[in-house]
């Protein structure tokens, strides 16, 4: 079954034009290339597809010569940035109803995206993952992501605050002092996803912007944005997002009776739901595996075993068999091939 075509606000598009104005760069061949039409500029609660700002994202950087263009643009943000639901996050009590409310709302402004604030002992993570597997190129929107989600809870917590940690899914570039001097905590590429880690007490930071009647304003506003888009994930949507949960894994990967519990549904009703959409638990956790495997194995250096095990194997050589299955190669034989022989073996 074909995934409809994500969607995002074109106000992030905007603030991607205002970046490349400010650092002299003519625009309208970049516009041309990318196949940018005027309609996009003309209202900033316009949707855009998330495949073409995104791309248009990755051509910035090269247009302004700055590899690490959305770091440096996620340096810039505000919650302006992100509208209606920025601006409830700037009138939350604490930082801790901001950062749930971010999570919560993201679907508001950018189709096929996980976000989720998971506290656990001391700490707690912000999670942020575009979920479309058919977007690859990646790198400038995490930063760019990461980079605002800290600006935001410095609005709260003080410019002097940093994160714990900082997890990136994309392999470390040749150089991260930029990435050191932004977020100021220990950063790790090639991680399962893009995270913000902070202490579990942050959250508690009440917020000297608070204001009670602009937050009701704002969360109405933010209510009648997702009644008007609508809920676009379906049922297939959710379970694969339950199962990329799970990875890496740190116990089985979800039975379909601990699928169908996690969405309120009996395992008889998933099924025939996932019928209906033409798929299936077992072939959509089939998929993910295959989509992860391929992210591990091209995009990291984690050994084939560690992989396996991540993956929710117990024996490497059924991982081995069920690659061999996927791209009709071995793990290290896979690893091994140029980004050519990839795009072969995947537009085959």
């Amino acid at each position: 079954m074909a995934l409809a075509e994500p969607m995002v606000m074109s106000s992030f598009f905007h603030f991607v034009v205002d970046g490349l104005k400010e650092r002299k760069v003519d625009t309208t061949a970049l516009f041309a290339r990318c196949e940018v039409p005027r309609a996009w500029f003309e209202d900033p609660y316009r949707e855009m597809p998330l495949r073409k700002y995104l791309e248009f994202l990755e051509e910035s950087a090269n247009a302004a010569g700055d590899i690490n263009f959305g770091l440096n643009l996620g340096r810039r943000a505000t919650p302006f940035c992100l509208g209606p639901v920025g601006l409830l996050f700037a009138s939350s009590p604490t930082l801790g109803h901001a950062l749930q409310g971010l999570a919560t709302h993201v679907g508001v402004v950018q189709d096929q995206t996980s976000s989720a604030l998971r506290p656990d002992g001391d700490i707690a993570t912000f999670h942020y993952r575009i979920e479309d597997r058919r977007i690859r190129q990646r790198r400038q929107d995490a930063e760019f992501s990461l980079g605002m989600i800290c600006q935001l809870v410095r609005f709260i917590a003080g410019r002097a605050w940093a994160p714990e940690e900082v997890h990136f899914e994309h392999p470390a570039p040749t150089s991260t002092s930029d990435h050191v001097a932004l977020f100021r905590a220990p950063i790790y590429f090639d991680q399962p996803t893009n995270a913000v880690i902070l202490r579990r007490r942050d959250l508690a930071l009440r917020n000297a912007q608070m204001d009670e009647k602009m937050a009701a304003l704002f969360q109405h506003h933010v209510a009648v944005m997702r009644g008007q888009r609508g809920d676009r994930r379906n049922l297939s949507d959710q379970i694969r997002s339950i199962i990329r949960d799970h990875f890496p894994a740190n116990e089985t990967v979800p039975t379909a009776p601990r699928a169908a519990e996690a969405t309120g549904l009996s395992s008889r009703t998933l099924q025939r739901i996932l019928q209906r959409e033409q798929t299936g638990f077992r072939a959509i956790k089939d998929e993910e595996r295959k989509h992860r495997a391929y992210q591990y194995l091209v995009q990291t250096r984690v050994s084939v075993t560690e992989i396996a095990l991540m993956l929710g194997y117990s024996d490497p050589a059924c991982f081995t068999r069920a690659c061999r299955r996927w791209f009709g190669t071995s793990p290290r034989a896979l690893r091994q091939m140029s980004n050519s022989e990839l795009e072969n073996m995947l537009g085959r």
